[in-house]
């Protein structure tokens, strides 16, 4: 289980420019001032099927006042 604090923070109100590497075509997007502060809390588990199998579970999450993420991942892992 793991529990702790993020931050995030952004480059203020900026214009970026830009263009597309195939077509060449020019473009600018303005970025937005949203610094944030998050509480994060993750758990999981890792399952040894064999000695060359192995399977993982986890589940992550963060909170802030504007918004909250979720992430859940699982897999398995072979040897060979």
């Amino acid at each position: 289980f793991e529990l702790g604090l993020a931050q995030e923070r952004s480059l203020g109100d900026r214009k970026i420019n830009g263009s597309f590497l195939a077509a060449g075509e020019k473009f600018t997007t303005k970025l937005k001032n949203n610094n944030r502060n998050f509480v994060t809390g993750a758990t999981g588990f890792n399952m040894q099927i064999n000695k060359d199998v192995s399977a993982f579970v986890s589940y992550e999450n963060a909170v802030s006042s504007q918004e909250t993420r979720n992430d859940f991942n699982a897999g398995v892992s072979v040897k060979f």
